[in-house]
């Protein structure tokens, strides 16, 4: 394990293992057919595991394409030296049609609107727009229905200022081994592909699986894969880890600000929710739900100290959460007194054991990609290389 250094400006922090992001995506990879494409979407910060330094990693571990969702993100990585293509995977409003083109980013379109204005703010820089058509073939959320891709594609035909690069749509369904929708929706997007390959359309780079659904189905591997948790080692269902693992990138460490030794009955944190039954430390850790960890965790996880699991107690707080070190001797692995500036880690490994945030996803009923995202947001990082 590389060695931990804490920021200088907080007490609480988040690691991020780029070796890991590195090996995971290669890992994917290799299960993929032999000239599919990987694109990285690097959406909400990378997920919260910070967006210049993961694409860096994404394109060192051979990422063919980098997707986000805001151009905002788009123009971060460009200002920060990102010259590789760019997917922004919305549209976005007309009046930012000319900084997208300013920054060499490849649109996404799935309203005629939207694309002829592209159209015209490229023609008159003398330039083709590259762009991506989004369709919709079941999950009424974003893109064109399917049904209505020749007809638009007939409608902008005739414009000079634009350049289709791709196409592509999002699947539900495709974390499940044998699930109905993902077959329907999938059987959808391959005969559109056939309706506007048969009307002589070039339709450049087609693309439907995001990581998960590329594992369990891989006829779903078309020219590209839209890599999401697998990169930053999430394992969002049995189903997967029946086939493939990956290594957990973000870890989230801690050092104590405040050891207090409460008499039985005394009662911890906001609204005392919790009230001491035994002789034992009660350890302040300075993060809270304003970093991300959602207070229905409250008195429902561990933490772990020198290798050893300890319960969190009492209400998470804004900037604080308390956890209960019982350094009983009588006990047959006893866990040490605990000491003003030790390291604690609230997910990630220590010694011979780990917490995954899965554990936590699991109890809030989120996603592991949601739960990071909040933790990204606040909490300082620190980028290692890994093994």
């Amino acid at each position: 394990m590389p060695k931990i250094i804490s920021p200088d400006n907080r007490f609480a922090w988040v690691q991020v293992d780029l070796g890991a992001i590195r090996r995971n995506i290669k890992r994917l990879a290799s299960l993929t057919h032999q000239d599919t494409k990987m694109l990285c979407t690097l959406s909400a910060n990378a997920f919260g595991h910070g967006i210049v330094e993961v694409a860096k990693a994404s394109l060192s571990a051979g990422a063919n394409m980098l997707a986000v969702s805001t151009l905002q993100e788009a123009i971060q990585l460009r200002e920060a030296g990102i010259r590789a293509e760019i997917l922004l995977l919305n549209e976005i409003p007309r009046t930012s049609i000319e900084a997208l083109l300013t920054y060499g980013i490849i649109a996404t379109t799935y309203s005629s609107e939207f694309a002829l204005h592209l159209g015209e703010a490229a023609a008159a820089r003398r330039l083709q727009a590259p762009f991506y058509l989004r369709l919709d073939v079941g999950t009424h959320d974003v893109g064109l229905w399917h049904e209505e891709a020749i007809e638009f594609l007939n409608f902008i035909d005739f414009h000079k200022g634009l350049k289709l690069k791709g196409i592509f749509t999002k699947l539900a369904g495709g974390d499940q081994e044998n699930d109905w929708d993902y077959t329907v929706q999938f059987n959808r997007f391959m005969q559109t592909l056939q309706n506007i390959h048969d009307a002589g359309f070039e339709m450049g780079s087609v693309f439907c699986a995001d990581d998960i659904t590329a594992i369990l189905h891989p006829e779903s591997h078309l020219d590209m894969v839209n890599i999401q948790s697998s990169m930053y080692g999430f394992m969002p269902s049995q189903e997967v880890s029946r086939h493939i693992t990956f290594e957990p990138a973000m870890s989230v460490h801690a050092r104590a600000i405040n050891i207090s030794h409460p008499a039985i009955g005394e009662g911890v944190g906001d609204g005392l929710a919790y009230r001491v039954a035994k002789q034992a430390q009660i350890v302040t850790l300075p993060l809270g739900f304003a970093d991300g960890i959602p207070t229905s965790l409250s008195n429902q996880i561990d933490v772990l100290f020198k290798g050893k699991r300890v319960s969190q107690v009492g209400s998470i707080q804004m900037n604080h959460l308390m956890v209960e070190v019982d350094s009983n001797i009588a006990k047959r692995n006893p866990v040490p007194p605990a000491e003003l500036g030790d390291e604690f880690v609230l997910l990630g490994e220590s010694k011979e054991d780990s917490i995954y945030i899965e554990e936590w996803a699991h109890k809030v009923h989120m996603k592991p990609l949601e739960l990071s995202t909040l933790l990204g947001m606040r909490l300082p990082k620190v980028f290692v290389q890994g093994a």
